[in-house]
């Protein structure tokens, strides 16, 4: 059942970063401990996390945010855990850049983690978290990737959804590709999926991979791994299908042998 408060009047200020700070290789840092929520309906909260040399060989292309509640001080195990795996960008030029999160609380306290799981540092920008009257569902969390997520071997294409609208992943019509791989970071988004797919010729391989839950790092992508949807493309022609996404950053991989020409969209179906 969901935690259900007294209600108060307005979204209040539980935490505000006032710099950035950096993430060392392989931790996990306590951004929030214990915090008591239990006079708040919902939380929201935005973060940003940058990697500037996102481009290299390893480093990361996400990171794991972890939500925890309890219902008492003293023993240390949660009675609801959440996580989430947003993407790292390798630029930060202001403006809505990063996550931005609501969800229902849980229990009477909230911790917040965050984990960088590759060997290199990587720079919190911001963090901020509100404690919210407003009733919500499930939790929902967004991050348009505004082109600023970098592999060190994958081609990107240009992502032209923004995200809060729900196209997670959109080219600009249609666009010719050579013999190479390919990627379309999806902005994140948990929950149903549509994807449509245009092609004038076969495919070799392409894959909508998890990123996130599977750690992969940049110049490592396997797209044989965390695979949500695996469309056979045989021949040129039209292709859809749907699939679940996880509360994980995404990316539609392609991988071709012969000259072809796409067409894609990739769709968040969750309603209000």
């Amino acid at each position: 059942m969901p935690w259900n408060p007294p209600a108060t009047g307005a979204a209040v200020s539980l935490f505000n970063s006032s710099g950035t700070a950096t993430l060392a290789g392989g931790t996990t840092t306590s951004l929030v401990t214990l915090v008591p929520v239990n006079q708040y309906n919902s939380y929201d909260l935005s973060l940003l996390v940058v990697d500037a040399l996102q481009g290299t060989a390893n480093h990361s292309l996400t990171c794991q945010v972890t939500i925890a509640f309890y219902d008492d001080l003293l023993t240390g195990i949660p009675v609801f855990v959440e996580t989430w795996n947003p993407w790292v960008k390798q630029t930060f030029v202001g403006g809505l850049q990063g996550v931005i999160g609501t969800g229902p609380m849980h229990g009477q306290y909230m911790t917040i983690t965050i984990a960088n799981s590759s060997a290199f540092n990587v720079t919190l920008e911001y963090f901020n978290l509100y404690g919210s009257p407003r009733i919500v569902e499930i939790s929902d969390w967004r991050m348009a990737t505004n082109n600023h997520v970098t592999d060190n071997v994958l081609l990107p294409f240009t992502n032209f959804g923004s995200g809060f609208e729900n196209v997670l992943g959109e080219l600009s019509g249609e666009i010719a590709l050579g013999v190479n791989t390919y990627w379309l970071p999806l902005h994140l988004y948990s929950g149903p999926v549509s994807w449509t797919l245009f092609a004038t010729a076969a495919i070799h391989a392409v894959s909508i991979n998890d990123i996130g839950t599977q750690n992969q790092l940049s110049g490592a992508v396997n797209n044989a791994i965390g695979i949500l949807a695996d469309p056979q493309v045989t021949a040129a022609g039209s292709y859809f299908g749907t699939y679940n996404s996880p509360r994980s950053a995404c990316a539609l991989v392609i991988a071709t042998t012969v000259a072809v020409s796409v067409e894609i969209c990739v769709t968040g179906q969750q309603g209000p």
